[in-house]
C-alpha cells in the first residue's frame, strides 16, 4: 500500500480547499492565525461534513477504495464512510486515502487539514470535482507544485 501511495505523491496534485487559490508565502494577510482559528473552532467539523457530502456524491460516479489504517474498504456504506472520516480527525491518526476507479486517482485527507489533496485527476474528474466542491461552498484548484 505504501508503494502505491508513494507513486501517487509524485503525480500532479490538486486540492479541494476552503480558499479559492494558494495563499502566497509573502502574503500580508494573517493566513496562519486564521488557519489556527479554524482548526480550533467548528470550522474543521464543518469542513469534514462538506467533505463527507462531496465524497458521497463522488461515489455515485466512481467506485472507490477507502483505505483506513492500511485496510481497503470497497465503496463503504455512507455511515461507515462518515465514521472513518470522523475517526481520522482524532489526534495522531493516519491520513485517510481514497483510490478511484482501479487506482486512476488518489485522494488524501489528513484529519486536521482544511483541504483534501487529489492526485492525478483526469479532465472528467477535475470537471466533476469543480462542480461538487462549489456545491459545498469549497474550491478546487491545482497547486503550484502540481
Amino acid at each position: 500500500m505504501d508503494e502505491k501511495i508513494e507513486l501517487f505523491l509524485e503525480k500532479p496534485v490538486w486540492v479541494i480547499d476552503v480558499l479559492p487559490e494558494q495563499v502566497p508565502a509573502e502574503s500580508r494577510g494573517q493566513y496562519f492565525e486564521i488557519e489556527h482559528f479554524w482548526r480550533m473552532n467548528d470550522e474543521l467539523d464543518e469542513f469534514a461534513e462538506k467533505l463527507y457530502r462531496l465524497l458521497l456524491k463522488l461515489n455515485c460516479y466512481y467506485d472507490f477504495d477507502a483505505v483506513v489504517r492500511g485496510k481497503a474498504l470497497r465503496n463503504p456504506k455512507p455511515l461507515e464512510l462518515q465514521r472513518h472520516l470522523l475517526n481520522c480527525m482524532a489526534p495522531s491518526q493516519p491520513p485517510f486515502f481514497i483510490f478511484l476507479d482501479e487506482d486512476a486517482a488518489m485522494l488524501q485527507w489528513d484529519g486536521d487539514d482544511l483541504c483534501l489533496s487529489v492526485y492525478n485527476p483526469d479532465e472528467r474528474l477535475r470537471r466533476l470535482l469543480t462542480q461538487l466542491a462549489h456545491a459545498e461552498g469549497l474550491f478546487f484548484w491545482q497547486t503550484k507544485e502540481g
